[in-house]
Parts: structure tokens; sequence; C-alpha cells
């Protein structure tokens, strides 16, 4: 992303986006198997389209889980299209359990699931006890990695490796989730001595996915130096039937703190001070044309 002041200075940005999804689809199941029947028993050049988006948690009947891992920085001393110094670090993980409806009994289920991984009680217990049924539903919880959180995950040694992943595992196999991020941070300190700023990128979001998955929350702040340097913030949105407020979100409690100016930042930051809207910002970045 090249932001460039009306008189004259410029400002690059990097961002880097991973995902992975699963989840269940009726309706695009249900569609491709009318459209092949149509197409093998009828003669009529015709085929039915989906109502929803291709996501099975957008879908009818559906559901999915995602999770996004995405990285971004200030660019300076740009040498070429891949290389230069990467400045004001930041990433962000994102989880959400989202699809057409959910019961108030896996709901709950699924709040248990965050509060025993990050060893916390994001809601009351109380706060679905008007509720029957959630539909539209989205639970998610974002995971915000600030710069010294992602400097300091650099900069373990296998030793203390070893040890963050041998006593803060959230499950067993945790020697080879130690050795895929050995490599990940391998491949970093090559991307480093390059200056290859996408190689580094993809390695970082590589070690953060790693330990993400395979670390408590303990682990995670000795791995990222303090809760000071991360926050972690979950939210519900959906139609909650039973609930006078039900059409309204709710915002959990937090773990960590706010470790930047910015809470969410640097292109996001930049977007205020441009006062774009975020479909606005990434139009024009993927237009090449942000000015």
């Amino acid at each position: 992303v090249e932001v460039t002041h009306p008189k004259g200075a410029v400002r690059r940005f990097f961002r880097s986006v991973g995902a992975n999804r699963k989840g269940i689809n009726y309706e695009k199941y249900t569609v491709e198997l009318i459209n092949n029947l149509l197409n093998d028993y009828t003669e009529f050049d015709m085929n039915l389209n989906m109502a929803t988006s291709d996501s099975p948690g957008d879908s009818l009947g559906g559901k999915s889980l995602n999770q996004v891992v995405s990285f971004e920085g200030e660019i300076t001393d740009k040498k070429s299209s891949n290389q230069g110094n990467l400045i004001t670090p930041f990433a962000r993980i994102s989880r959400n359990w989202r699809g057409w409806s959910i019961s108030k009994d896996e709901a709950e289920k699924i709040i248990v699931k965050l509060n025993k991984v990050f060893r916390t009680s994001f809601y009351p217990d109380y706060i679905l006890n008007q509720t029957k049924r959630i539909f539209l539903y989205n639970i998610g919880v974002d995971l915000y990695v600030y710069e010294k959180a992602i400097k300091n995950m650099l900069l373990p040694t296998n030793r203390q490796l070893q040890d963050i992943f041998q006593h803060h595992h959230q499950k067993l196999g945790y020697l080879s989730k130690k050795w895929t991020y050995m490599i990940a941070l391998n491949k970093y300190k090559k991307a480093l001595k390059k200056q290859n700023y996408k190689d580094m990128s993809n390695s970082i979001r590589t070690l953060l996915g790693v330990a993400y998955n395979s670390l408590t929350l303990e682990g995670l702040e000795e791995l990222f130096g303090g809760r000071e340097n991360f926050l972690i913030v979950s939210r519900l949105d959906g139609f909650r039937e039973g609930d006078e407020d039900g059409d309204k979100p709710i915002f959990s409690s937090t773990v960590g703190e706010i470790g930047a100016k910015s809470m969410n930042g640097p292109l996001m930051k930049m977007m205020d001070l441009t006062g774009m809207t975020q479909s606005e910002f990434f139009a024009y970045w993927l237009l090449d044309r942000l000015q």
C-alpha cells in the first residue's frame, strides 16, 4: 500500500493475510446436486445459483470455523518489490465460529472452550440466560499482537522454546509444533538478512499461527514478553431469540493491554487519518491508486 501526501511525501505499507476455513455448506451441496440432475436428465440450459456467499458460515443452514492471521508494517528504505526494512509491525489473529443458527447450549460450549484456552471468563455465566437460539451468529475472538511482542517472539533460543512448548502446550504433540516454530524462525532470519519483507511476513504469520494454536495463555505471555504486549477480546454477534436486546452485539472482557498508540495497527491508523472507510481504503489498495 502506497500513500502519497498532497505535498509529495510518500509512505509505504505492507500487509499479508493467511486464512484457514472448515465448515458445512448444505446449500452449496444441494444447488450442485440439483444442477447435476438438471444437466443429466433435462434438456433445459439452466443452472441454479446460490442465494448467499460461498462461505459455509453464510449459507442456508451452514456453519464454519475460520481462522485468519494478518501481518502488516511500514516499509522504509525500499530497494525493490520485495526488499526493504519493516517498522511498526503489527499482527492480528481472528478465530470465528459463524453460521445460520446455533442453540444456546452449543454457543455456551464455544464460550467455555474459549475460557479454557485463555484461562479467563470472557462473558458472565448468565449472559445467555434469556437466549433460546442465536440466528446468523458469529462468535469470535481476536488476538492483537504489537511490536514488542513480535520482537520478543523472534528472540528465544532452542532451549527456551523447548521450555515454553513443554510447559505451556494446549495438547499433546508439542515437540512437532516446537520444531515447526524453529523452522519458521530460521526462515525468518534468512529473509531478514536479505531484507525480504514478504518472506519475513510469511514466516511471522507461520510463527504466530503455531504459537496461537499450540500454547496456553501463559505460553503466549512468556513468548510475547508479557501481557502488556498483546490484547485478546471476544465478541458475540447475531439475533438472540428470547432476549429483549437480542439484536445488539455482546462485547467481552479483555485479556492483556493495548501495546501501541493505535490499537488496530499502522494501516488502520492511516485509514483513520485519510477519513476513508475500510472498504474504500482496501479497494484503492487493490487498484494501486491510494494517493
